[in-house]
């Protein structure tokens, strides 16, 4: 019977244990000895760094933290950079922080948490207490952008025939959106719905019955409404000052939109300059049950958004006058 751990396994401990790939040989012949998998984990889980790392978490955990539910093609990035700027450096993820493919969103320590994940991500994420926000498009628009942005783009290495970075390569706006693996995908089967209440592993016309899907847009308005911040990507700058208001934060003086799809050649000569969408009628009906329920709850994050704002402004313009009375005293 073969005894000791491979080096793949030391690899694996370390990724699993520290979230960090081993630094260099040494660490490897130093877990070279381990008599098994048990005795490796005993002594990665007895060391400095580990005890070190779990502290940092627990702490973490007893503190409050900003969640952005970044939804794709959405302006998230311009948002995600003019909060940033509130906050540590130290203490803010990366933009596209993709806790389900490269880390555990329990384990995370930052302040400020920004990433394509869901709700339930969220809910499922100890903090001692927790604001979230996020910012909506108009679902047909988003469509257009989520289209033209993965056209524009440079196909990834791993990216698979029916993945919509090479469909959108290949097929005009009516193929693409016919397509069924396209329909079929997250990103593009009524996204704020699967955001924000379920997403089943197929078409949601066909996963979830009638009643199903009723329940389950009404837990998504609950979680819309009960967002800490929401925000409007036609109406960026009263969206970030908005947001900040309700959050105490500063509103930065000057915002720099980024990830702008006509923009991209320009900065990278990797992507490709990529025709205007239209939307005709065909298309439209061929959308439409593409973004039956999102459209539904992008009208009722809009309706949120102008309450929202126009209390905030009849405050602002209460302290306004307030202070105006009390300069004539």
């Amino acid at each position: 019977m073969t005894s000791g751990v491979t080096r793949e396994q030391i690899r694996a401990a370390y990724v699993c244990l520290l979230a960090r790939e081993p630094e260099s040989d040494q660490a490897y012949a130093a877990h070279s000895s381990c008599r098994d998998l048990f005795q490796l984990r005993h002594a990665i889980m007895t060391s400095e760094e580990y005890n070190h790392r779990m502290s940092g978490i627990r702490e973490a955990q007893d503190r409050q933290a900003l969640f952005f539910i970044h939804l794709e093609k959405c302006g998230g990035t311009t948002l995600y950079s003019a909060l940033a700027s509130n906050f540590d450096p130290a203490q803010v993820s990366p933009p596209h922080y993709s806790f389900l493919q490269d880390y555990v969103m329990s384990e995370t320590t930052y302040e400020f948490i920004s990433g394509h994940f869901d709700y339930a991500a969220v809910l499922n994420t100890p903090r001692r207490a927790k604001r979230v926000i996020s910012i909506f498009r108009d679902p047909v628009d988003r469509l257009k952008s989520q289209y033209r942005f993965w056209r524009s783009h440079p196909v990834p290495d791993d990216a698979e025939e029916v993945s919509g970075w090479v469909l959108a390569k290949k097929l005009s706006p009516e193929a693409f959106f016919s397509h069924p693996d396209v329909r079929a995908s997250a990103l593009i089967d009524n996204y704020y719905f699967r955001t924000f209440g379920v997403s089943p592993p197929g078409p949601i016309s066909a996963s979830l019955t009638g009643k199903e899907a009723r329940d389950a847009l009404d837990v998504a308005k609950s979680r819309i409404r009960s967002l800490d911040g929401i925000g409007l990507t036609h109406r960026m700058d009263e969206s970030l000052a908005l947001i900040c208001a309700a959050l105490g934060l500063r509103t930065p003086e000057q915002v720099e939109s980024l990830q702008v799809t006509d923009k991209l050649p320009d900065e990278d000569a990797r992507f490709a300059r990529v025709e205007r969408v239209e939307v005709t009628p065909a298309l439209r009906r061929m959308l439409a049950d593409l973004v039956r329920h999102d459209t539904i709850l992008f009208d009722l994050a809009l309706a949120e958004f102008v309450q929202r704002l126009e209390r905030s402004n009849a405050a602002r313009g209460m302290r306004a006058s307030n202070g105006f009375r009390e300069s004539r005293v």
